[in-house]
């Protein structure tokens, strides 16, 4: 999992210029930082992963179906990364004649005394939690993604990296690790979309039902008092959230939200106005 990531609706321009703008409107500062403080919380969920491409920040929902589809296909990815499918009884019999389960590189026979390399990084006698460590152990805590790593160096003999950390399983542990990480998919946005509900209730509507399944984990939020500023404050926690740190996603949320805030409090300010007969 990720380290977790402390983010705040708070800076400068909003302690000075959002406050000022708060009191000439004549609106409810905590209300109102509620209210944005979610929507802010929503459009960080919009920009952490899966994503089918790059979010344009529009609309409320804060992932589709096409999202939910590319997160299906990274871990079919990673799962076409650490695995390769055989047959158990084939596996049985690579095991019989080795004795091995790890670093099997040895020239067997078949039925036809034809000789055959058997180049096996790791052998699954058929152990599905093994097989679940060992996609765990390859990935990233940062991104939740698999890793291709090679330590073991270039081998001319065999043309090829010696150790690329690939494992044999049967088909229905492959079935079973396909099946329980998929139902993962989504947890990233909801550690977020948690945090934007905690704030603020109404936006519960904002998650599709793929991302709704992990609602309540890796997330919170409250508004908090900070030197006497309404702060929308949050936690979140999962593999995936550091892009949202990258190439100053999370900045460019913040501002645009800002702006935002600005132009709605001055649209209330002038409604303000316009009620009471002023021009």
């Amino acid at each position: 999992m990720s380290k977790n990531r402390q983010f705040e609706l708070d800076d400068s321009v909003w302690k000075h210029k959002i406050k000022k703008l708060a009191a000439k409107a004549k609106v409810d500062e905590k209300e109102f930082i509620k209210q944005q403080g979610g929507i802010y919380l929503r459009d960080i969920a919009k920009f952490t992963p899966p994503y089918a491409k790059f979010p344009s920040g529009k609309g409320s929902k804060v992932g589709t179906d096409d999202d939910l589809r590319a997160g299906i296909g990274s871990i079919r990815k990673d799962l076409s990364t650490n695995f390769r499918v055989r047959d158990q009884s084939y596996i049985e019999h690579i095991y019989d004649v080795t004795g091995k389960t790890q670093n099997v590189r040895q020239v067997l026979r078949n039925k036809q005394a034809k000789s055959y390399l058997v180049d096996i990084d790791f052998l699954n006698i058929g152990n599905y939690a093994e097989a679940m460590r060992f996609h765990r152990s390859r990935q990233s805590r940062i991104t939740g993604r698999a890793s291709h790593r090679r330590k073991g160096g270039k081998d001319t003999r065999i043309g090829r990296w010696k150790d690329r950390n690939v494992m044999w399983v049967n088909r229905s542990i492959y079935g079973r690790l396909h099946d329980e990480l998929i139902s993962e998919v989504g947890n990233a946005k909801a550690a977020i979309a948690t945090a934007s509900i905690m704030v603020d209730k109404k936006r519960r509507r904002d998650s599709p039902k793929w991302v709704k399944r992990h609602l309540g984990i890796g997330g919170n939020g409250k508004m908090q008092q900070i030197r006497g500023n309404w702060n929308a404050v949050f936690k979140a926690s999962a593999p995936g959230l550091h892009y949202v740190a990258r190439f100053d996603i999370l900045n460019r949320i913040k501002r645009a939200r800002l702006r935002a805030m600005e132009k709605r409090l001055n649209f209330l300010m002038k409604q303000n106005v316009r009620k009471q007969g002023l021009k």
